[in-house]
């Protein structure tokens, strides 16, 4: 079903095109009746790996920082 499309695809993507839905929507105006499953197995070999970023840690001696945590877990009623 993907064969005739597969060129395609892999022009956009050269160009650094990596998102599925988009390809699925080039796809469709060009006459596919596939679904994004197939289009996104056949892009995931083809897509550049993922950076891992590496997060520096920050250390400070005792009593030089203070963290909070400014999350919201509502209102406890006191009886």
């Amino acid at each position: 079903m993907l064969d005739p499309f597969k060129p395609v695809i892999l022009q956009p993507m050269q160009k650094g095109v990596t998102n599925a839905s988009q390809m699925l929507f080039l796809l469709q105006q060009r006459g596919f009746k596939g679904k994004i499953r197939i289009v996104r197995a056949f892009m995931a070999p083809y897509r550049p790996m993922a950076a891992a970023s590496a997060t520096i840690r920050f250390e400070t001696a005792p009593g030089k920082q203070a963290q909070v945590d400014w999350a919201d877990f509502g209102y406890i009623e006191a009886e």
